[in-house]
């Protein structure tokens, strides 16, 4: 089997995050113990992972239509540094994340195969909200005579780009 090739994809979050955790489980085994020469068995519960869920919506042109693009995200680990802004997302922003497809095969509950098609992340970068910028960032600049407003004996230089 060949792993998938990581993927880029840039887009809007469809829904806010849900912080998950996966479910326990207990596995059982035996080790053989040489001091009384028999197998013991034991019992292993790891700790349940925690991880974030969301959608993200794609877009690209066919033709002159718009086509809407819906990938199912999975972000393990989310407390690593490159993960981090996962926790962050909310629906409508603006993400680009970098992972690769996984799909997965399972039997259900009522005994029928499923296939889920997920996209593991790897890498999750939250682009800045516009309307959370300074306001002197959000402006374009344009450029002034500032010789009128401060004067003709202003140390600044005449036409300097300035925000308003």
């Amino acid at each position: 089997m060949t792993t998938p090739t990581p993927t880029t994809l840039t887009g809007y979050l469809g829904a806010d995050r849900e912080i998950r955790l996966t479910r326990p489980r207990t596995r059982t085994g035996s080790r053989y113990n040489p001091i009384a020469q028999c197998e013991d068995p034991y019992e292993l519960t790891p700790p349940p992972r925690e991880y974030a869920r969301m959608s993200l919506a794609t877009h690209h042109r066919e033709g002159r239509r718009w086509i809407t693009t819906w990938h199912q995200l999975v972000v393990w680990d989310v407390t690593r540094p490159d993960r981090f802004a996962a926790r962050l997302g909310r629906k409508g922003d603006k993400v680009t994340v970098r992972g690769k497809p996984r799909t997965y095969r399972f039997t259900g509950d009522d005994g029928q195969p499923k296939t889920l098609q997920r996209f593991e992340v790897e890498t999750f970068y939250l682009w800045p909200d516009k309307k959370t910028r300074p306001r002197a960032l959000r402006q374009r600049p344009r450029t002034r005579h500032l010789g009128t407003i401060l004067g003709s004996f202003s140390p600044i230089q005449r036409n300097e780009t300035v925000f308003a």
